[in-house]
């Protein structure tokens, strides 16, 4: 996830240095393959992580295949279909959904774009297989350091040898090309001799009863987190698109260590439930959720102190003007991080269906607000209708957390944690006017100070708990290292009173 976010961020700085309507055309470009991508695949990709890895259990390896052939069989021919269809009345569909955008290279951007989406809808199958095999590792090998890698690599090559956009539009297909063929490569080499000599058998209408109506989370789940873009296109046009989408991958830079803690704890929290460990199970939820809050509150500081400097340095001085835009993305982000947790809880709990409903919920909200905001406000419109959508379904989830589990996120530091934060963010914006920030090593800097001073005001504050060990140690399991000095120095800071 890290090396995939950290990849995919640099391939947009260096787009972004094409120009902001330019850099807009591709995030429009890729916004639209992206709901291609989510209709075609079918819920196929769940499927297979289902009935694959059921199967495998049971032994029946015919099953293991004739689900695998039908699942890319069936989401194949459907991308390629839908994909055909797109290109040929790509013109009408621009004239009618990007009506401010009359630029020939946004066509030619699109086509480049909306060619490779089947080669996408083959790669989330791939993925679904490698994890129900058991091999994750395979989907870190191709989807996050292939594509991003080479992705990263041909557009700086386009970029020195002066291309343009529609280079960089090439390079992000390329990529994704190289990808899909090591994807095959990688499956071939993974499925036992059993799977491919063994004669098919097919159960394709119980797989798509399963997949179909799964189909509607991963649509509306890209609703929830393209809309806004695709609607800055509609409204406004590309040189706007090209500012928000500076705004959305910094501010979802929030969620990178959330996502790694979750991908920790998901297993445990699984267990701990299974075994009817309930104050175990509570303990686990809330120091996952208290540290999300941390990283969360450290990073929106960093945000609201240097939004402006933060995207000069980073995408170039025409990007300065979504500064506005980053807080009020990066707020709504903050609430909906801290409780996230408590959407892998349900799914933990099998509440799977409350989760879809949310998905329904917050799209269509997101949806009303980005309709009422973004005519008259522009990216700062998109910015605040997506952000009260998160802090919507943060509200839904706290009512559902309390309603199915009996637990809320609050664990008992949270009256330490954001007293000891607020008197650091003011200092900072008190002396921010005094210590100006220009240019990537004064932000690293002042970034740094910024966290420095936030950890011993939580120190001082004895915000963290015996609980928090759990987290350290998880991470030094994790990495396979021994963070002895960290634990240490934690507990010379710890609280033992629970209160």
């Amino acid at each position: 996830m890290f090396i995939s976010k950290l990849l995919t961020y640099l391939f947009r700085l260096v787009t972004a240095r094409y120009g902001v309507e330019n850099y807009g055309f591709l995030s429009l470009a890729i916004t639209v393959a992206v709901f291609a991508i989510a209709i075609s695949t079918l819920g196929l990709e769940k499927g297979i992580m289902r009935y694959v890895a059921y199967f495998i259990e049971k032994k029946q390896m015919g099953k293991v295949k004739g689900v695998l052939l039908t699942a890319f069989f069936y989401s194949l021919i459907f991308s390629i279909i839908l994909t055909v269809c797109a290109l040929i009345g790509l013109s009408w569909f621009n004239q009618t959904f990007f009506p401010n955008i009359k630029a020939k290279e946004f066509e030619m951007i699109m086509r480049v774009v909306l060619v490779v989406v089947p080669l996408q809808v083959s790669m989330k199958m791939l993925i679904a297989a490698y994890r129900a095999f058991g091999k994750p590792e395979y989907a870190v090998y191709t989807s996050n350091i292939t594509e991003g890698g080479v992705k990263l690599l041909l557009a700086i090559v386009m970029f020195l040898f002066g291309f343009g956009i529609l280079g960089i539009s090439l390079a992000y297909s390329l990529a994704i090309f190289c990808s899909v063929v090591l994807g095959y490569f990688l499956l071939f080499k993974m499925l036992p001799d059993t799977v491919k000599t063994i004669k098919a058998k097919y159960v394709t209408k119980e797989l798509l009863a399963y997949s179909l109506p799964l189909a509607f989370t991963g649509i509306f789940y890209s609703m929830l987190t393209s809309i806004d873009t695709f609607m800055l296109g509609y409204f406004k046009g590309g040189y706007i698109v090209g500012i928000y989408n500076a705004v959305v991958p910094t501010a979802q830079l929030m969620f990178i260590f959330p996502f790694a803690l979750l991908t920790l704890f998901v297993p445990i929290l699984t267990s701990l439930y299974a075994s009817k460990n309930r104050d175990a199970f509570r303990g686990a939820y809330k120091t996952v959720s208290k540290w999300i809050l941390l990283f969360s509150l450290l990073v929106f500081g960093i945000f609201l102190v240097y939004s402006k400097p933060l995207l000069t340095a980073l995408f170039g001085p025409e990007y300065a003007s979504g500064h506005l835009a980053l807080l009020f993305l990066s707020a709504g982000y903050l609430f909906s991080f801290f409780v996230y947790v408590s959407e892998n809880m349900l799914i933990v709990i099998k509440k799977t269906k409350v989760v879809f409903y949310n998905y329904i919920i917050v799209s269509i909200l997101n949806i009303g607000f980005n309709y009422a905001l973004i005519p008259k406000y522009g990216a700062e419109g998109a910015a605040i209708a997506t952000g009260l959508s998160y802090v919507a379904w943060g509200l839904l989830l706290l009512y559902q957390s309390k309603r199915y589990a009996g637990i809320l996120p609050f664990a008992p530091s949270l009256k330490r944690i954001i007293p000891a934060y607020i008197p650091v963010l003011l200092i900072f914006l008190v002396l921010k006017p005094i210590l100006p920030v220009s240019g990537i090593i004064t932000l690293v800097i002042g970034s740094g100070l910024f966290t420095i001073a936030f950890m011993m005001s939580l120190l001082i504050s004895r915000s963290f708990e015996r609980e928090d060990q759990v987290v350290v140690a998880s991470i030094e399991q994790k990495l396979g290292i021994r963070i002895a000095w960290l634990n240490r120095f934690l507990k010379r800071f710890i609280n033992n009173t629970g209160r």
